[in-house]
């Protein structure tokens, strides 16, 4: 079951493959399903234990009395909020002032309404109340809180300042203050801003991540929110494998940094992700060492990394394949193909960046085409037209004129994202050093 109204625990489902850009799809995957992406019949038994552990709920019933409890403020450290802010030296004063200002009024009670929506979406996910149940429980809860506050600003920074004063002993199951706040403050500065898929309340959260950006001492970054390190969803994406070794954790970092400079951000900044993006994530043929795109395409890139020989000792950040075998390979010293002599026999043919060319067709049949060299590596036959706003096969139904001038539009500038890949590498290598 899907949700706008799960959103309002997402402080306890932040991922760093959110770090990236994401999809609507994606979104309503992670943030939209009442149960968490990942319970299984082998997962449940940990989402049970961690909310018996928590609050002691163990059935409908106890699922009940505690988010009444919630509901009433019943875990509440502190009656008076100045009995805590007194205790604080003048900066911190200052920065907690601000943050009770921003809650308007609802000074910790979200935190409560986060932990009840949590709760309420885990004993779903662990099978201890059926659908009607939940239905009944959820909507009337997550009714009341859309009701009771006016923007996502105001909401997560009660939740933040209910974390900062709760007071309970550390345990495995609980999430530290830090981590929580982190999470949150991530949700306000990473590319997707979740909140826009939501119908209701405003959803701007620069001035929280400024407050934020104070209370954890985060420089003002971008770079500082990535998490380089792989999913836990990609690494159990290769536990069934007995070779362990497929995934790279050491070189991970790296080829996830260049990526991510070399060609995704300039993506990104140019509104080119639907250029790359097929309606069915299934087709997705650019594969890159990190979820920039989907799972799948970050599973399969490490998966042909490991088969590359010695080609992947050139920190190699993408991959084009074809249908009857990988395209091409995109290295720090330039492009790998495969050719393809007599008798079958093929040779690794390297071309540095200063002599290849990428070229971009948009047309009614071929869909967007990126060529190197004149030749094909990269092909989306259905573009996804609703990350423009437009509807899918849109393409199809323009005239000429208009295909024309809307593909002079867009074509050159995936082909100078490409084409300036030698030049985006020198200046990735030079933050390195």
């Amino acid at each position: 079951m899907n949700s706008q109204y799960v959103l309002f625990c997402a402080p306890y489902r932040f991922d760093s493959s959110f770090n990236n850009y994401m999809s609507k799809e994606k979104v309503e995957k992670e943030l939209f399903s009442a149960v968490l992406p990942g319970v299984n019949m082998l997962t449940r038994k940990f989402v049970l234990h961690g909310i018996k552990m928590n609050f002691g709920i163990e059935d409908k019933n106890s699922l009940l009395a505690e988010v009444s409890s919630l509901q009433n403020g019943d875990y509440h450290a502190y009656e008076d909020l100045e009995d805590f802010t007194d205790q604080l030296d003048e900066e911190q004063r200052s920065l907690a002032d601000k943050l009770i200002a921003m809650t308007k009024g609802r000074l910790i009670q979200g935190f409560d309404d986060c932990r009840i929506i949590d709760v309420i979406t885990k004993a779903y996910a662990g099978k201890l109340i059926n659908d009607n149940d939940f239905n009944e429980i959820f909507f009337a809860q997550a009714k009341r809180i859309e009701n009771d506050y006016d923007s996502w600003e105001q909401y997560l920074a009660s939740c933040v300042l209910g974390k900062i004063v709760q007071m309970c002993d550390e345990a495995p199951t609980i999430v530290t203050k830090e981590e929580y706040i982190h999470d949150i403050y991530s949700y306000c500065v990473i590319p997707t801003n979740v909140f826009e898929f939501s119908t209701f309340w405003n959803n701007d959260l620069s001035n929280l991540a400024d407050i934020l950006t104070e209370i954890l001492q985060i420089e003002n970054d971008t770079t500082t929110t990535l998490d380089n390190v792989p999913s836990n969803e990609l690494i159990q994406s290769f536990e069934q494998y007995y070779n362990n070794n497929i995934l790279d954790k050491e070189k991970y970092s790296y080829l996830y940094e260049m990526a991510s400079y070399v060609l995704w951000m300039p993506i990104v900044e140019n509104n080119l992700v639907w250029m790359i993006t097929p309606q069915k994530e299934n087709e997705q043929s650019l594969l890159l060492p990190a979820e920039f795109l989907t799972l799948e395409s970050a599973h399969d890139f490490w998966f042909k990394h490991s088969e590359l020989g010695e080609i992947a000792d050139h920190n190699v950040f993408a991959i084009f394949e074809g249908f009857v075998g990988i395209k091409a390979i995109f290295a720090e010293d330039g492009i790998y193909t495969f050719k393809k002599k007599l008798f079958g026999k093929k040779t690794v043919e390297h071309i540095r960046y200063q002599d290849a060319e990428f070229s971009c067709i948009l047309g009614f049949m071929s869909g967007i085409k990126l060529s190197l060299n004149s030749k094909s590596i990269f092909e989306v036959m259905d573009p996804n037209f609703e990350m423009l706003g437009m509807p899918n096969k849109s393409i199809g139904k323009m005239e000429n004129a208009e295909l024309k001038s809307f593909a002079n539009n867009w074509t050159p500038k995936l082909e100078k994202v490409f084409n300036d890949i030698p030049k985006r590498i020198e200046e990735f290598k030079k933050l390195k050093k």
